[in-house]
Formats: C-alpha cells, sequence, structure tokens
C-alpha cells in the first residue's frame, strides 16, 4: 500500500455491498492542494536523539488499541499508518517530527477515521507511557503532582473553564456547561439523570485531558458515544448517534465526483446528500439490525431506502377531481373542469403534486374511461389533438423534473369492468351525467387509440421517457369482427418497442391501489446456501419471507407516523383532502420473488423435475405470505420482480460469497457477461421452449407478474389474443 493509496479513486466493486460503501466513514483531512510532499525521514525522541522514520512502530502501537469491537486488525493498522505519514509530511514539508507530533497525528487520524473509543485508548496509552518516562528520568516534582491529583479528583487540575466556548451547528459559541451535555442524554437516549451525569463527567474528563478550549456539538456528541460504549450502554449509544455524510464523501458530491452529482448543479448535490442521511436514517431508525442484516447480506432488498419517507407506487383514478376540482390541503385552486383542455390542466397539476410522495411509479388507471365523456362527439382529428397534448406534455414534464421521479404511465380500460360499466358517469363540470360509462365505451377506445398511435409514431422515431403505457385487457375484448382492427395501435405501439405493457384482468378488486413498499427476495441464494436440495431451500426461503414481512412491518409503522399528522403531515395529499383519506390499513406491502431461473439452475437440469420445483417454491412462497400477512394484519402481495439493479446486486454478492456455484452458473450463461440474475418467475427461452405456457402457470401463485415476449410485426395481437385466454398470465410486455 502507497503513500498515497487513501487518495485513489474508489470503485464500486472495491465494496462487498456496491453501493452501501458510499458514506462510509473515511479519512478527510484538511490537505490543501500542492506539491507532492517530501518523504519523512526522521523523528526526535523526547531526549533529543534522532531515529529514522519507522511506520512499524505506529502499526503496532495502533494494533494495540483495543476497542469495543476488539483491536484494530494489522491491514486497517498498516492504513492508518501510511495516513499518518502522509498527513505529517504535508504538514511538516520534509522536516523531522517529534514523538508527539507523531501522537498527535496518530490521535488525529483515528478521530477522523471513526475510531474515536481506540483513539482514546491510544491517548491512555500515551499518558502511561509518559508518566513511566518521567519516573524513570526521577522527575519527583512530576510524580508528587500526579499524587496530588489523584487525591482530589475534583480539581480542575489548572485547566480554565471559563475560556472554554463549544461552538455549535449553526456556529455560535457559548460556555461550557456540563449539565447541559446530561441533559441532552436524558433527552435523547432515555437515561436516568445519574447515569448521564456521570458520562457528562467522563466527556469533561477527556476535553481536560486533550485542552481543548473551543470544542464543537459534535466533537462532543463523538465523545460521548464513546464514553456510552465504555460503560456497555450500547443501546443508549445508538439512540444518541447523530446522522451526518463524512467529510470526505461530502467533498467528491459537491465537486461533482461521484456517478449520482456529475453533470449535476448545487440542486442536484442538495438533494443527493438528503438522500444519504435519509438512507442513514432508514437503516439505522427504521429498519431493525435484523432487517438491515438481510439486506446488507443479499437474502433480501429493501427498495427505496434513500426514500423512506415515500410511498412505492399507485394506481389512481381521476375521479376525485373531476367531482370536486383541484383541491390542496382544503384550498380550491381551480373548479371542476368543463372543457376538454381543463380536464388535461388539472390532471397534469395533480399528478406534480402527488408525484412527490412516491418513489417508483404513479399509473392513471382507467384514464380513458374518465376522459370519454368530456371527448363524446368529437371527430378523430380532435381525439388525435388531445392525445397528443396529453403524451406530450406528461413527456415534457419528465424532462424538466428536476430529478428522476416516478414513472408516470397511463394505463387504459379497453372495457369497464363490472363495477364500472354501471357507475354513473362524472360529466364536465363535476355534475353526474346520468349516463353509465358502459355507454361511452366506443369514446374510450378511440381516446386510448389516439394515444396508442401518438406513442408508436415517437416509438419509431425517438422514444419518450414517459409516459409508459399501459391497457388493461379481458378475453371477451378480441371477441368480434372489429375487434383486432380497433386493437391495432396497440399492436403497432408494442411491435415498435415502445414502453407498452399489456395487463390482464383476472378478477382483481378494482380501484385505487397504493402500494407502500417493496421488498424483493433472493431465491438463488436460497438454493446456494440448502445442503439437502428443496428441503433446505424452501425452510430458508421461510426465513427470508419472514424478513421481508418483519421489513413491511417495520415500513407500515413509520408511514402511520407519517399519516397520523393528516393533511399537515408530508403525506397530507392523500392523509387529508376531499378524496377518502388513505389509512394505513389502505396500504398494499409488495414482497417480490427475483432469479427463479437461475434457482432451478442451481438444482436441476431436468425440464419435468424443474416445473414441479418451480411450482413448489412459489406455492410455498404463497402460503408463507398469507401466514404472514394473517398474524401481522398486512396486506401482503406476492409479486414477480422487476429484475435490473436488484438482479445485479443480488448475483454480485451470491458471487462473491458462493464463487464456485455462480462460476459454473454462469458458465452454462454466455449471454450473461456479468453476474445478473432473470426477473421475477421468467425462466428465459431456453425453459420455456419458445411457448409462455411453462412461465405463465406460474403467475398463478402471484398478484402481479409480467412475462417479456418479442413481438416482430404481425404477431402482438396474436400472442395478446392467445395469453388473454390464458386465465393465468397477468401482464406481458415486449
Amino acid at each position: 500500500m502507497t503513500d498515497r493509496a487513501h487518495e485513489e479513486e474508489p470503485r464500486p466493486e472495491d465494496s462487498l455491498f456496491g453501493e452501501e460503501g458510499l458514506c462510509d466513514r473515511q479519512l478527510s483531512l484538511p490537505f490543501a492542494d500542492a506539491e507532492p510532499p517530501k518523504p519523512l525521514c526522521t523523528v526526535v525522541k523526547a531526549d533529543g536523539t534522532v531515529e529514522p522514520f519507522d511506520r512499524a512502530r505506529i502499526v503496532a502501537a495502533l494494533t494495540g488499541c483495543g476497542g469495543p469491537g476488539g483491536p484494530i486488525d494489522r491491514p486497517a493498522a498498516e492504513g492508518m499508518a501510511n495516513a499518518v505519514a502522509l498527513f505529517l509530511q504535508k504538514t511538516l514539508a520534509g522536516g523531522s517530527a517529534t514523538t508527539d507530533q507523531v501522537d498527535d497525528a496518530v490521535e488525529r487520524v483515528l478521530i477522523h477515521m471513526g475510531h474515536v473509543t481506540e483513539a482514546l485508548a491510544f491517548t491512555r496509552d500515551r499518558e502511561r507511557r509518559a508518566r513511566m518516562r518521567r519516573l524513570r528520568e526521577g522527575d519527583l516534582r512530576a510524580v508528587l503532582r500526579e499524587i496530588r491529583e489523584a487525591r482530589a479528583p475534583e480539581e480542575p487540575g489548572g485547566f480554565d473553564w471559563a475560556a472554554v466556548r463549544v461552538r455549535d451547528s449553526q456556529g455560535g459559541m457559548r460556555p461550557w456547561d456540563r449539565a447541559r451535555i446530561a441533559g441532552a442524554l436524558v433527552r435523547e437516549t432515555g437515561l436516568d439523570r445519574a447515569t448521564a451525569d456521570l458520562v457528562a463527567v467522563t466527556v469533561e474528563e477527556h476535553v481536560a485531558r486533550a485542552g481543548i478550549t473551543a470544542p464543537t456539538t459534535s466533537l462532543l456528541r463523538e465523545l460521548a458515544g464513546a464514553a456510552l460504549v465504555e460503560q456497555g450502554l450500547g443501546e443508549a449509544r445508538e439512540r444518541q448517534q447523530r446522522l451526518g455524510v463524512p467529510l470526505y464523501d461530502t467533498a467528491r458530491m459537491l465537486r461533482g465526483q461521484t456517478p449520482e452529482t456529475m453533470h449535476g448543479t448545487p440542486d442536484t448535490t442538495a438533494r443527493v446528500l438528503a438522500k444519504a442521511l435519509k438512507r442513514e436514517y432508514a437503516l439505522t431508525e427504521v429498519f431493525s439490525q435484523d432487517t438491515v442484516a438481510a439486506h446488507l447480506f443479499g437474502d433480501i432488498h429493501l427498495h427505496h431506502l434513500e426514500e423512506v419517507d415515500r410511498l412505492y407506487s399507485a394506481r389512481l383514478d381521476l375521479a376525485p377531481f373531476l367531482r370536486g376540482g383541484l383541491r390542496v390541503r382544503g384550498a380550491v385552486l381551480a373548479p371542476p373542469p368543463e372543457s376538454p383542455d381543463a380536464l388535461l390542466s388539472q390532471w397534469l397539476r395533480r399528478h406534480a403534486l402527488l408525484e412527490p410522495l412516491f418513489c417508483e411509479s404513479l399509473c392513471w388507471d382507467g384514464y380513458n374511461l374518465s376522459a370519454a365523456p368530456f371527448l363524446a362527439g368529437r371527430g378523430d382529428a380532435e381525439l388525435e389533438q388531445f392525445a397528443r397534448m396529453v403524451v406530450y406534455e406528461f413527456a415534457h414534464h419528465a424532462l424538466t423534473r428536476p430529478d428522476a421521479g416516478p414513472a408516470a404511465r397511463l394505463c387504459a380500460h379497453w372495457t369497464p369492468g363490472p363495477a364500472a360499466a354501471l357507475r354513473e358517469a362524472v360529466a364536465p363540470g363535476g355534475n353526474p351525467g346520468g349516463e353509465p360509462y358502459d355507454l361511452h365505451v366506443l369514446t374510450a377506445q378511440r381516446a386510448a387509440g389516439a394515444v396508442f398511435s401518438v406513442l408508436a409514431e415517437a416509438a419509431a422515431d425517438m422514444p419518450l421517457p414517459e409516459p409508459g403505457a399501459e391497457i388493461l385487457l379481458r378475453a371477451a375484448d378480441f371477441d368480434g369482427p372489429s375487434a383486432l382492427e380497433m386493437l391495432a395501435p396497440l399492436g403497432a405501439l408494442m411491435e415498435a418497442g415502445g414502453a407498452a405493457e399489456a395487463r390482464f384482468d383476472r378478477g382483481a378488486d378494482e380501484g385505487p391501489r397504493v402500494v407502500a413498499q417493496r421488498v424483493s427476495v433472493n431465491l438463488p441464494r436460497a438454493a446456494l446456501v440448502a445442503e439437502d436440495g428443496l428441503p433446505g431451500l424452501l425452510r430458508h426461503l421461510d426465513g427470508a419471507l419472514a424478513a421481508a414481512a418483519r421489513a413491511h412491518a417495520e415500513k407500515r409503522r413509520f408511514v402511520e407516523e407519517l399519516l397520523v399528522a393528516g393533511a399537515r403531515g408530508p403525506l397530507g395529499l392523500l392523509a387529508g383532502g376531499d378524496a377518502p383519506p388513505l389509512r394505513a390499513e389502505d396500504l398494499v406491502f409488495e414482497t417480490a420473488l427475483e432469479g427463479l431461473r437461475e434457482c432451478l439452475d442451481l438444482l436441476s437440469d431436468d425440464l419435468a423435475a424443474r416445473e414441479r420445483m418451480a411450482a413448489e417454491i412459489l406455492a410455498r412462497a404463497g402460503h408463507t405470505c398469507r401466514d404472514q400477512a394473517r398474524r401481522g394484519n398486512l396486506r401482503l402481495a406476492l409479486v414477480g420482480g422487476a429484475g435490473g439493479d436488484v438482479g445485479r446486486r443480488f448475483a454480485a454478492l451470491d458471487a462473491a460469497a458462493h464463487p464456485a456455484p455462480m462460476a459454473a452458473l454462469q458458465h452454462r450463461r454466455p449471454d450473461m457477461e456479468t453476474p445478473e440474475y432473470s426477473p421475477g418467475v421468467s425462466l428465459g427461452d431456453a425453459s420455456s421452449a419458445g411457448t409462455p405456457d411453462r412461465e405463465t402457470a406460474l403467475h398463478a401463485f402471484l398478484e402481479d407478474a409480467c412475462i417479456r415476449r418479442e413481438t416482430p410485426p404481425g404477431t402482438a395481437l396474436p400472442l395478446l389474443a392467445a395469453l388473454a385466454r390464458d386465465t393465468h398470465c397477468l401482464a406481458v410486455r415486449p
């Protein structure tokens, strides 16, 4: 390891947990930009003799500094010794160092790298060595002074407390007051006053011993944390700790040296830093240690930790503001729309207001049915104009928003469900139209077709980032001679590779659906750790599903605290307003299964055995989720995962922990350049022999899942017609 090792750019692959290491404690000493320092060659000892500088002595001293987690290991000690040498080189500009300067540098490095307890141990050892040196030198006055201090421990020992000024995070200065430390400990940790006073006295002793006259509240908090650990009060230490981003990481973010802030603006760095704090809060306060461990080691994946105060996704309809106008926290911003233009304007504003509450997707369900009364009697040109305005307004909003928010999706209902067909349509002006939605089906289909045509036109030229298109289909929608002709724009969109998804109505409940959280489960991990095949896999799967359910219960408790504030809280647009307020019992919590294909690859090569095991795995997962939902009074939904970053993270963690089987798995998958698991319950063409039957049969165990199929020209609509009659398939996308 070289002297400049800590200045190298960190690589994501250097961390076992990928992104988890972004805001770990790292060395952040205040070095100024300068020429490379001259090497440190000599050290002047206390008696005036000069010796060559030896890093090995620093390593030996550091490995002897024991903290609550044991002594510092040798690799870490060597890295710190290099940091000490570099610090001395830069501060002394090539001059000789005294032993006190070396010791000061060691303490500084320990504190900056988060080893406060070890720094205190090193300081005590330094003082012991100083006392022994004075005794050997026959300094009788120093010995007598120590005896007097030992007999009168309450005496300040000459330290001038009146000169101490504490600097808070706002830049204010105040005189030293030990009682404030004790009071903060009682307030933040729940300690009794006597114990808090004892900890405060320990902090005061450390400040006096170090001769610090201008401590910051951050330093006092660190010293208090170290004192709590020393006295066996680890739980109080966890409640007392402060969230923050190390100076090293903050400096790189502000300078655009991280992937998240590169080519960004000051607003970008502000959002990235805020997300880092939220992520740390989620891992520290919202979720338990067991849940966090399951996430970090890759049994499960907690989605969007950096947005823990948001909900995951939602399917909403336009009815609330069509009836009552656009309202925000009781204030009426606009009356109910009376024209298509007013409808679109309020729709976009409603979307922009709700968008910050979600982190994954915000889908407007049955938008074409809701808009049909406003478009009744309009010609094809007017419908096309309305469709273009819808598509390009949503696309413009996606391109101009400050960060990557939830994806906007438009889900058309080709025909209304049994409950919606007879419901009275909302007419322009918010008044009941006196007609059921069943009478507006043709207009709704024409509007949806116009939107699909605009999206297909864009996909053939330059695909738009948003909105994504969805359609809810039923088997009966393909009956009749004109059905395929009406659905032709949808087929063109799918065959052009547009962001389209066809969903199939399997009797699920209609109406709004708000998902609070998604937790993914690593299926290949269960196969890797199972020693007795499928039985062991199922046992491990039960544990992973239990961890996911525990995470959902913990997230629900946190969201309940946000919802209880009603319209005044951060989720006030959903928790209070004209529409029925969102309640915690209405929230859905999704448990997603990832990597079924690789899980089966690790178990067997026999096709019949794989089909049997796949059905057994999903049946067991469904049974376990239902049992956990009943016990925890949660609305748990077992769904298929989406792969992507989650599949890559799971695969990378498993490759590090189980290199041999993962190497064999990758060898049989030549298409997989780097470890990555297949999304959800996808079996791939090799397992499904090019037909959807085997894969869609697994959808019977899930509440939501999607298969992916290529759609060459002329194949999209026949595929949709076949899948609509499949009775198992839940969704398909190109």
